[in-house]
């Protein structure tokens, strides 16, 4: 093999600038070294003959490349896959053999490289540079993961839609092309790629085909793609490219090439005398038309690439999306409502993520799509994705939501095209099923996991197309009361419902991101969501084009342009951007002036901006409401929330019901104003009812501030409501009901509360008080016959009056429901070096624990909190003989916290909370053990930061790339306290795991899938778990956790650092500010690891204080920052994890990420902080 001789790569600049082009040698300028050969010096250097192709191999570095793997072998040479090592850009190295080629060929090559790099149009491949590597040329060129047009004809001919909107990408790109006096000459389904970003790409302008042409009077090209005039000895001209690119097009309709040569030979001459077939089937008349003039023997007559593209664009809107449709008069805007499938003309915006999502459909049988509440999901699913799914041949899309019998709904919408959403065109054509036959159905599809697979294919033979099953708001399962059990056996039959690539079933999955981890949990649908589209809220240039394109296709206008800017800036940042926007612009369309056709100033300074818009709607409708339906309405709406903040769907007869005959005409009222929504229960085909889109939650002043005044009164209803629901599936025992503290509290909290709950909420409280008074008659006979026995048998009956007061004594204990319960204490010492605990004797230390009551969370509480200590008259707590460190317990049941007090030195208590404590009935059953970290194992590798003042948010240095998510600078002072100095490691809060059985909170479960395979590692970072879960365990710890200040102290540093000035008090990485993604884990693996690593393995990241990862790798919780107010409820994270993109800045210290507490993913851990003594 001959020596490899890497001359410099020929930068952009160089290629496309004027003056003689060179090859400039790596950081020449900034080195002041001398200059690289030019192509003159270059070209005459290089072998002509039979110089060998060097082999390329990975890890090999070629200029500033560094090489992976060969991807493809042609016969001009080889193609590398290769990384920019300074950009970390995927690159593909084009290594070009000189033995074929002439040096007046070469010049051209190079001439041609230069004018294709000097192109930037998203249809044409980029060419980075060219470069020499031995004595052969080599191009750097866009990294295109995807597959040609040629494989996909392959496997079948394209639907109209869709072989149309590829032929204009092509038409686009050689415009492109031909403005730059570039002709291609080579256009075939070979040299047109489809990425998996969904973006078209041609590929070779003009070098394949000048190498190629060797001179011998070969005609230039691939011959059964050549126009006619070619044949004849004419030139290459844009007419030729067009020939080619019709007949590309009729390849895609046809699925086979419309010349029908019998031999390569016969080219020439066929190509001369015969006219291309077009038996074309199944295609409208002008599409035909346009392909037949493609294809006319003679260049003049020949459409121009303009037109071309104006054809194509009219074919594609389709009928009625121009400003002289027949439904010029019909709205373009949705209001609150999401887009359906005939809105599709008018949803617009989102072509780039639908491409993508297509591509990723046809190699991926089940997908998922998650965004925030508010970007547009259900509107990209059912007016994006379906009608371009239909454009591909001939599909029945069904369209489901589970709600909260989600067999149910797949039952009936399988069986009854009226339950499915998809609109009539697109369902299957099916005889409607008895209510009988959706439960047996339902009951089917929820026995085994195969069930829906095996439906969903009878389905696809029954129908000979393709089936989509699209589940929408996936996220139900968990806000509508969904068993466990339930919900597990409907996610996995979702994951096995389509298994084979490109297959005949597809299955989409629609879902909130805030909810997504907790239906992913199974194995199969991790699987599933190893690749997801995250749908982000448009981006500014998607939400100009949703603002301005469907008017344009009306014929419509805004008489002043400045109002796009004015909404966009108004909705800048907000989730719900997509439905306020839809919002403003049903209302102004409402206020338009159909004369001059334009929407109006006046009408939305009239209707107070977009902030003011829907709220001020939204009271509108409220003023026209007397008294007695306003308080209904209150009712009304705070029963469509959840106490998770999400909209409910609620059946019309249970929403209304236990509330005053006003109601029903409130919910007509509010219906029909729009601000709610009535579909139907697949289930059992009644009405369901629901705010209209899940922003109104957020955005609708007089709802958020019944929510704020009323907050702790729904926290406990919705406790009664869900304790009712399972009272009722359990038979109504009157067992069943709750008694004691909890039961009483209810009651109390009932009577002054305004807030009506529903009969069954009431029946259940009801049945519950009954029990209790009765429990308290026998007990007041009893008393009362035990004192006229002890009266007459006072002699001779102590034995008999001890059983008595025994039996006595057994009643009040069940009457107050009094459990007892072992205790098994066993405390550890923290090795913070080694990561494992050091057992001690549990003799050894005076451990005692104290019993306090739950404070829950509530409009001042954030979290549930410990209480009062219980009572000492209800509690008694004695040491098990013989057993050190174990204690017998006997207190009421119900939630509480335990405070584990004694634990050495001066450190509070380690707190336990316990969901229920053992009642009556499980007396001297239980015995609960629970590991107790010492106050060493508390203060274990914690780090102390001083008081004093510290410099807070503000944009920092250096500057974020991104305005949003960054608070005002601030200057805090800070009291003195001690953070870990790394997150939480799985093996210490495996101590705290060990105790489920009292705190219900149970180890994380990680996938077995790459790149977690390690993440359950003890020691990895613990992750997965929600605020409310991440204090408990810092509670347990004997921490806290930070403060969002002083997590981002510790971070940054205070204005001073050990008594000397700080150098960068606003710095937005812990180390400086530099940007420097070696410090910290982050999206990559140039850092060493693909997933999560080890806490602490990032040293060169230390803060000012030597805390280490506080950027990348888990993201981490904090607490309630001074200001909570702004937040609304959600809590932040900070840090940034180990996929955290560096060029997108979300690790930034500067930044705050605001998710709601019920938030975990595996990116999102814990570090805590406690007081200094």
């Amino acid at each position: 093999m001959p020596e490899i001789v890497v001359v410099p790569l020929m930068r952009l600049s160089t290629l496309t600038g004027d003056g003689p082009p060179r090859f400039d040698a790596a950081h020449a300028d900034l080195e002041g070294g001398p200059r690289g050969p030019t192509i003159e010096q270059l070209l005459d250097g290089l072998a002509t003959g039979s110089e060998p192709l060097p082999q390329l191999h990975g890890g090999m570095r070629v200029d500033e490349f560094e090489v992976r793997h060969l991807i493809a072998r042609g016969g001009l040479g080889l193609v590398y896959a290769a990384r920019d090592v300074r950009l970390g850009r995927l690159v593909a190295l084009k290594v070009i053999r000189p033995d074929r080629m002439r040096p007046d060929r070469l010049r051209r090559f190079v001439d041609e490289a230069r004018i294709t790099a000097s192109f930037n149009h998203p249809n044409i491949v980029v060419v980075y540079g060219l470069g020499a590597v031995g004595g052969n040329l080599y191009i750097a060129l866009e990294h295109l993961d995807g597959e040609p047009l040629d494989a996909r004809i392959a496997r079948g001919r394209l639907g109209e839609r869709e072989a149309l909107r590829i032929g204009r990408d092509i038409a686009r790109a050689l415009d492109e092309a031909h403005r730059h006096g570039v002709i291609h000459r080579d256009v075939k389904p070979s040299n047109v790629i489809i990425p998996t970003d969904g973006r078209t790409r041609v590929l070779d302008f003009g070098l394949a085909v000048r190498v190629l042409d060797t001179g011998d009077g070969v005609v230039a090209g691939t011959p059964v793609y050549l126009a006619p005039e070619l044949w004849r000895g004419g030139e290459a001209s844009a007419a030729s490219d067009v020939f080619s690119l019709g007949l590309v097009i009729a390849e895609m309709l046809v699925g086979a090439h419309p010349y029908d040569f019998c031999g390569i030979g016969d080219v020439p001459s066929r190509a001369r005398t015969v006219a291309p077939s077009l038996a074309i089937t199944g295609t409208h008349a002008s599409t035909v038309e346009l392909v037949r003039s493609c294809l006319a023997r003679e260049p003049d007559a020949r459409p121009s690439l303009a037109a071309i593209i104006a054809a194509l664009d009219a074919a594609i809107d389709g009928p009625g999306a121009g400003p002289l449709g027949p439904d010029i008069d019909t709205s373009p805007f949705r209001a609150l409502t999401s887009f359906r499938e005939h809105d599709a003309a008018h949803f617009v915006g989102r072509e780039g993520e639908i491409g993508a999502f297509l591509e990723t459909c046809r190699t991926r049988p089940v997908v998922a799509i998650v965004g925030p509440a508010g970007a547009g999901k259900s509107s990209f699913v059912l007016a994006g994705l379906v009608p371009r799914l239909a454009e591909r041949g001939e599909t029945s899309v069904i369209v489901v939501r589970p709600g909260a019998s989600p067999f149910e709904a797949l039952a009936a919408a399988l069986l009854n095209p009226a339950a499915s959403d998809a609109t009539p065109a697109a369902r299957p054509t099916r005889k409607l099923a008895t209510r009988a036959g959706v439960e047996n159905l339902a009951t089917r599809l929820s026995g085994a996991v195969w069930e829906l697979n095996l439906a969903l294919h009878d389905l696809a033979m029954e129908t000979g197309g393709r089936v989509v099953l699209v589940v929408d708001q996936l996220e139900e399962v968990l806000t509508q009361g969904v068993p466990k059990e339930v919900i597990a056996a409907f996610v996995e039959s979702l994951a096995a419902a389509a298994v084979e690539r490109d297959g005949p079933v597809l299955v989409i999955l629609a879902a909130r991101d805030d909810f997504i981890g907790r239906v992913g949990m199974s194995a199969g649908m991790s699987r599933v969501l190893e690749h997801v589209l995250v749908l982000s809220p448009p981006r500014p240039d998607q939400l100009r084009a949703i603002l301005t394109v469907p008017l344009a296709r009306k014929g419509y206008a805004w008489d002043d342009p400045t109002v796009v800017d004015d909404m966009m800036a108004a909705v800048q940042g907000s989730s719900a951007a997509l439905p306020l926007v839809q919002f403003v612009c049903q209302a102004l369309w409402e206020r338009r002036d159909p004369t001059r056709r334009v929407l109006l100033r006046s009408a939305y300074d009239a209707l107070g901006g977009v902030g003011g818009a829907l709220s001020n709607y939204a009271d509108e409708v409220l003023g026209g409401l007397g008294a007695a339906q306003l308080e209904a309405c209150k009712q009304v709406c705070l029963r469509l929330v959840s106490t998770d903040d999400t909209r409910l769907s609620v059946p019309e007869a249970r929403l209304t019901s236990g509330l005053p005959p006003e109601a029903d005409a409130v919910v007509r009222s509010l219906v029909a104003a729009r601000l709610l929504t009535v579909r139907r229960d697949p289930g059992d085909g009644g009405a369901l009812v629901e705010l209209s889109h899940d922003s109104l939650v957020d955005t609708w002043g007089t709802l958020r501030r019944w929510r704020r005044e009323h907050d702790h009164d729904l926290t406990q209803l919705a406790d009664i409501e869900d304790a009712a629901a399972l009272w009722e599936r359990r038979g109504r025992r009157p067992e069943d009901t709750w008694s004691g503290d909890a039961l009483r509290d209810a009651l109390r909290g009932l009577a002054r509360s305004p807030i009506q709950p529903t009969p069954l909420a009431r029946e259940f409280l009801a049945v519950g008080d009954q029990r209790a008074r009765r429990t308290r008659r026998l007990r007041n006979t009893f008393l009362v016959t035990t004192a006229l026995v002890l009266l007459g048998l006072a002699v001779g009956g102590v034995a008999l009056a001890a059983r008595f007061r025994a039996q006595a004594e057994r009643i009040d204990l069940a009457r107050a429901d009094i459990g007892r319960f072992v205790l098994q204490l066993e405390p550890f010492d923290w090795d913070p070096v080694a990561l494992a605990p050091r057992p001690i004797g549990p003799g050894s230390l005076p451990l005692r624990v104290r019993v306090h009551t739950v404070i829950r969370r509530g409009p001042t509480t954030p979290e549930d909190v410990p209480g009062r200590e219980v009572d000492p008259s209800l509690i008694t707590i004695e040491a098990v003989d013989g057993t050190p460190g174990a204690l017998r317990i006997a207190t009421r049941a119900g939630p509480a916290f335990l405070a584990i007090e004694g634990r050495g030195g001066d450190c509070g208590p380690s707190w336990i909370q316990a969901t229920s404590l053992p009642g009556y009935a499980d007396r001297d059953t239980r015995v609960f053990t629970v590991p107790v970290p010492t106050c060493q194992a508390s203060r274990a590798g914690a780090i102390r930061v001083d008081a004093g003042p510290a410099i807070l948010a503000g944009p920092g240095e250096p500057a974020p790339r991104l305005a949003t998510m960054v608070q005002p600078e601030r200057t805090d002072v800070l009291g003195a306290y001690l953070i870990d100095r790394t997150e939480v490691p799985n093996a210490l809060a495996a101590r705290w795991f060990a105790a489920s059985a009292l705190t219900g909170v149970t180890p994380t479960e990680y996938p077995a899938f790459a790149p977690f395979e390690q993440a359950g590692d003890g020691d990895r970072p613990v992750s997965n778990l929600d605020a409310h879960q991440a204090s408990a365990l810092c509670r347990y710890l004997g921490r806290r956790l930070p403060t969002t200040e002083e997590w981002e102290k510790a971070a940054r540093g205070g204005v001073t650092v050990d008594g000397a000035p700080n150098p960068h008090p606003s710095r937005n990485f812990p180390w400086g500010t530099e940007r420097d993604s070696a410090r910290a884990n982050l999206r990559g693996e140039a850092d060493g690891f693909r997933g999560v690593a080890p806490v602490g393995a990032f040293p060169g990241g230390a803060s000012p204080y030597g805390v280490l990862d506080l950027v990348g790798n888990v993201e981490e919780w904090t607490s309630t920052p001074k200001d909570a107010a702004r937040l609304a409820g959600l809590r932040v994270i900070r840090g940034g994890d180990w996929d955290s993109d560096p060029g997108e800045d979300y690790h930034l210290l500067a930044y705050e990420n605001q998710r709601l507490p019920r938030f975990f993913s595996f990116g999102l851990g814990v570090r805590c902080v406690q007081d200094v003594p």
